[in-house]
C-alpha cells in the first residue's frame, strides 16, 4: 500500500516523549527500519515499544503507517482508533485512516473481480457491492479532513472517486494535486497527469487527455518519455487525429526499440484510418512477425488473413 509521505515525514521528525528510555530506543530503531522500507521489522519494534508505553499516540500512529504499507489495513485502523481516543485533533491520523479504508476497499474490489473472472463474468461492468461502496465512501470521508493542504490526500481521494464513478470530482482532486506537485516536486506530477488523463478517457474527453499526456511529456523530458508518446498516440487515435497519432507512434518506435511491437500495431491502425493500407499492412506484418498476437484489431487480422 503506497502511503502518503507527508504524514510519515511529520511523524519521523517528531520528538518522542515516552518512558522508559528503552521505549525511546525501540521507537528510534523502528523509525530507522520504516525509513528504509522494512515495515515488518518496524511493526515488530513499534509493538515492543508500545508494550512499554501503551498510550503513546506517536507510536500508535507510526505503527498504523507501517501496517498500511504492509496491507494490514484492519490493524492500521485499530491503531488509528486507539490514537484518536487519545487525541482527535491531528489531521494526519485521519489521512492514515483514509488510506487504510481505501486500501481495504481496493483489496475487496480486486478480490471481487478475481472471483467474477473465475466464474466467467464480465469484470469491466462489475457493479460495486454495497459493503465495498461504503468502504470507498469511508475513505473519501476520512481523506476529506484537511485535504486542501495535502496533495497526497487529494491523490488518494481521487482514486476512490474514480471507482465510485465520480469522474469530475476525481479530476478536481488530481488537478489540485498536480498544481501542488508542480510547485514543489514537479517530477512527481507526471504520474498524476497520466491518472487524470485516464479519467478524461473514461469520460470520452480525448482532447483533455491529449493535453495531459503532453503535460506529462513536458515535465518528464522528451528523452525519458517514449511510453508517454504511445499513450498520447492512442488518445489521438481515439480522437480521430490520425496523422498526429502516426507521429507519436513513430517516435515511440524509434525510442523503444526492443518493446515497439505495440507501436507498429497501433501505427497500423492510424495508417489504415488515413487510407494508407499498404503502410498499415507493412506495420502489422512486422508486428505479427515479432509477436503472433498482433495485429490486435479485427481489420488488421482480416487484411493479413489471420482470421
Amino acid at each position: 500500500m503506497r502511503l502518503l509521505s507527508t504524514a510519515a515525514l511529520a511523524l519521523g521528525s517528531a520528538v518522542l516523549l515516552v518512558a522508559p528510555a528503552s521505549a525511546r530506543s525501540l521507537a528510534d530503531s523502528a523509525d530507522a527500519a520504516a525509513r528504509v522500507g522494512d515495515h515488518s521489522e518496524a511493526v515488530e519494534l513499534y509493538s515492543k515499544a508500545l508494550g512499554e508505553s501503551p498510550d503513546s499516540y506517536r507510536l500508535l500512529v507510526a505503527r498504523a503507517i507501517s501496517c498500511n504499507w504492509l496491507n494490514r489495513f484492519d490493524a492500521a485502523l485499530a491503531d488509528v482508533g486507539r490514537a484518536v481516543a487519545l487525541d482527535s485533533t491531528k489531521e494526519s491520523v485521519w489521512q492514515i485512516a483514509g488510506a487504510a479504508h481505501l486500501g481495504r476497499a481496493e483489496e475487496w474490489r480486486m478480490m471481487e473481480k478475481m472471483s467474477a473472472d473465475i466464474d466467467g463474468m464480465d469484470t469491466v461492468s462489475l457493479s460495486l457491492p454495497d459493503s465495498t461502496r461504503a468502504e470507498f465512501f469511508l475513505a473519501v470521508e476520512e481523506l476529506s479532513r484537511g485535504e486542501d493542504r495535502n496533495c497526497g490526500a487529494r491523490i488518494q481521494r481521487a482514486r476512490a472517486w474514480v471507482v465510485l464513478g465520480e469522474y469530475d470530482k476525481a479530476i478536481a482532486d488530481y488537478t489540485a494535486a498536480i498544481d501542488c506537485l508542480l510547485s514543489t516536486v514537479p517530477g512527481l506530477a507526471v504520474e498524476h497527469y497520466l491518472n487524470r488523463a485516464g479519467v478524461y478517457l473514461l469520460k470520452g474527453d480525448f482532447e483533455s487527455a491529449i493535453a495531459d499526456y503532453t503535460g506529462a511529456i513536458k515535465v518528464s523530458g522528451v528523452s525519458r518519455a517514449p511510453g508517454l508518446y504511445r499513450q498520447r498516440g492512442r488518445a489521438r487515435l481515439a480522437a480521430g487525429k490520425y496523422a498526429e497519432a502516426v507521429k507519436d507512434f513513430t517516435y515511440y518506435i524509434s525510442e523503444a526499440v526492443l518493446y515497439s511491437n505495440d507501436g507498429y500495431d497501433a501505427r497500423g491502425e492510424a495508417y489504415l484510418a488515413l487510407g494508407d493500407t499498404a503502410k498499415a499492412i507493412a506495420d502489422w506484418k512486422y508486428a505479427h512477425k515479432q509477436q503472433s498476437r498482433f495485429p490486435s484489431s479485427p481489420a488488421g487480422r482480416r487484411l493479413l488473413k489471420l482470421d
